[in-house]
């Protein structure tokens, strides 16, 4: 029987020293989570510009979604889009870089970095472009 406890012992031993490492992230798991709440938004957004929809779609849709971004309001086309990180601003704000191909008239597409920025208001999500991207 002991060494029953002692092979029982050993085999919780690890599990006792690794949990605390494991749980170590467990908080951050609400903000990643918001983080991936807002990029899919993002992209929500970008889609029905890229099928060529008006800004205004997107506040019918079940998460409303109230979006600004003044080449998308001169109804420049978006041909193709990436983005390349979503994360925090130092005030906690979600925000969202990404690299824009837009078209507008017969002019070449142009390839563009913007900033999107987030914000929960009377129960839709406001996207804006930060307008110092």
């Amino acid at each position: 029987m002991r060494y029953s406890l002692r092979r029982e012992a050993c085999l919780l031993l690890p599990v006792l020293l690794l949990l605390p490492l494991l749980c170590c992230g467990c908080g951050d798991r609400g903000k990643q989570a918001l983080l991936d709440e807002s990029q899919h938004s993002v992209e929500t957004a970008l889609n029905a510009w890229k099928l060529g929809e008006k800004p205004s779609v997107l506040l019918d849709s079940p998460q409303a979604i109230e979006f600004f971004d003044d080449d998308w309001n001169r109804s420049a086309n978006l041909v193709e889009y990436s983005v390349q990180q979503t994360y925090y601003e130092t005030n906690g704000t979600p925000r969202c870089a990404v690299d824009l191909v837009i078209k507008v008239g017969e002019q070449p597409p142009e390839q563009v970095r913007v900033t999107y920025e987030m914000v929960n208001k009377e129960g839709r999500l406001v996207i804006a472009r930060d307008p110092m991207s």
